[in-house]
């Protein structure tokens, strides 16, 4: 009842809006496209009558082809494709296909596939579009915010992204069950996983028991046992008669599988078969979902157990089933299988002619799967290929990341150096040039000081010396001092890097006395007194060494 309401406020909107005026339609009739997507999959009915409304003229071109892409997906919905629906898949892919609109590029690869294996495609067609959809939803970001808006649950934009992303791998795990069941089981797995964890039960109960089959057909029936059961589990949450018969059916499929695996098979066989008819009880006339799979297994079972007349039935019934919905015979195990029972029940009850065109079939379709399996094998090498090449791109592309990481830390590096060498050298320029100052300040201070006066203090500092007392060198500083009362102060304020020793020397080096004179007063070797004066040099001005 909901989406009946749903349906007519849409369909009376889509009416309204076709009557509004032209400026304002491609906008809202692009409106609506999304919100027929957005209940598409639970309505195709009302889907189809609203796309069916609108007027395509006053769309844009993407809109266009995304009204195109829609009607592809109600034609699939139904299986009822018809002469139009290779051109609008057409439209769809011209333009969406190689596009940036990487999500509807992907559900365009997605329509390509399912439309292809209704026409009957080869695997190789499918597994080439699938892995094109793949690629495109791993390069998507972001995506139309209508896709949120019109949708009847509360997923973020990376959940709707990453929900197509592992249909589509699951879909890929769907085909390679049939070419390669080692990579089915990798791709059904990681799709299996990530519907668990979201809790999609639909999609969960669909990879549970597409990954039993898998590993049925890899022969590990507690695997298989393991995941028929988990889907059967979600087969009760979804409360669809039509998926409670997919449990029958792929127990049907387990003990077929059992049959082939040993001698003592007619107790398998008769399990099969009793399972068989559980799932098309209950099935009953209204549903078809899974009824060939049934009628091949059936089929299969009854030629096992040379009941020859039953095996011809379900066999027919089985091709009578795929032209009623108009499902194309393609060259694969199970439609081949049709035709090799056929013409064995044929054969066994005696009918020659029809044995021989059921064979005949059989060989030309066997002759095309053969051909097809290296076209299949050829592409999962080109895609493989790929792949490689990719991941050692991308190796590459990291690896010159982390070498222009340390060239960038070295020039880095390299730079700070120079600009803290730079920063201290110009640092000590500065306090050079303050030192120089300072240096000519107290040298033009000291020589204002009378010359007369330092002739007078030399010559007491020489009379002591030569008198040689033991505290001469004491007597001489203070005689210093008493004439130069400023000028300690001022070498311990102006210049405190300068040792007590190193004051002495400029003193007495001020008063005239020589190197060997100012080691006998302070009582160190010449050289030590020499060594001394390099360090003064140094340290303070020349001129302010040698006179003040």
């Amino acid at each position: 009842m909901r989406w009946i309401n749903g349906f007519c406020l849409l369909f009376v909107t889509a009416v309204l809006f076709s009557c509004s005026s032209p400026q304002e339609q491609p906008c809202l009739q692009e409106d609506i496209l999304y919100q027929v997507d957005g209940f598409l999959a639970k309505n195709p009915d009302s889907a189809a009558k609203i796309l069916d409304t609108l007027n395509v003229n006053v769309l844009s071109e993407k809109g266009r082809a995304y009204y195109c892409l829609l009607k592809v997906k109600v034609q699939d919905r139904f299986k009822n494709y018809d002469d139009e629906t290779d051109s609008l898949l057409q439209e769809a892919k011209r333009f969406f296909v190689g596009s940036e609109e990487y999500y509807l590029e992907a559900q365009t690869c997605e329509a390509l596939s399912r439309v292809g294996f209704s026409r009957g495609e080869s695997f190789a067609y499918h597994i080439e579009w699938l892995q094109k959809g793949v690629e495109s939803i791993k390069r998507c970001q972001h995506i139309d915010e209508r896709f949120l808006l019109y949708r009847n649950d509360t997923l973020t934009e990376q959940e709707v992204i990453d929900l197509m992303k592992y249909k589509l791998i699951w879909r890929l795990g769907l085909t390679y069950i049939s070419c390669d069941n080692e990579k089915s089981i990798q791709y059904l797995r990681d799709s299996f996983q990530y519907f668990e964890k979201s809790h999609n039960t639909l999609f969960f109960f669909r990879a549970a028991f597409m990954l039993g089959d898998a590993f049925l057909q890899a022969k590990e029936y507690d695997s298989c046992l393991y995941y028929y059961d988990k889907g059967r589990q979600a087969a009760e949450l979804l409360d669809d008669p039509a998926e409670y018969a997919v449990y029958p059916f792929g127990m049907a499929a387990y003990y077929k599988k059992r049959a082939q695996d040993t001698i003592a098979a007619e107790e398998y066989l008769s399990q099969a078969i009793t399972e068989c008819h559980k799932g098309l009880h209950l099935l009953g006339d209204s549903l078809f979902k899974y009824k060939d799979g049934f009628y091949s297994i059936l089929s299969f079972c009854h030629c096992q157990l040379e009941a020859w007349d039953s095996c011809r039935y379900y066999a027919e019934k089985h091709l009578d089933f795929l032209e009623e919905h108009h499902v194309a015979i393609v060259p694969n195990e199970m439609h081949m299988g049709i035709y090799q029972r056929l013409y064995k029940s044929y054969a066994a009850l005696g009918d020659a002619e029809k044995a021989l065109q059921n064979v005949t079939c059989y060989l030309d379709m066997s002759e095309k799967l053969k051909d097809e399996s290296q076209e299949v094998q050829q592409i999962i090498k080109e895609y493989e290929e790929k792949l490689e090449e990719q991941r050692l791109a991308s190796e590459q592309q990291v690896k010159r990341y982390r070498q222009y990481l340390w060239i960038a830390f070295i020039l880095l590096a390299f730079l700070s150096i120079c600009w803290l060498y730079l920063r201290s050298r110009k640092n000590r320029e500065i306090e050079n040039l303050k030192f120089q100052e300072e240096l000519h300040k107290l040298q033009m201070d000291l020589e204002k000081t009378s010359q007369n006066t330092k002739q007078i203090t030399a010559q007491r500092a020489f009379d002591i010396y030569r008198s040689n007392p033991k505290d001469a060198l004491e007597q001489i500083l203070n005689e210093f001092n008493l004439h130069y009362p400023e000028t300690i102060g001022r070498l311990n304020s102006d210049y405190p890097d300068l040792s007590k020793t190193e004051k002495q020397i400029i003193i007495l080096t001020f008063l005239g006395f020589r190197a060997k004179e100012e080691a006998d007063l302070l009582h160190l070797s010449e050289n030590t007194v020499m060594k001394y004066r390099s360090n003064i040099k140094k340290k303070v001005d020349k001129n302010l060494y040698t006179g003040f």
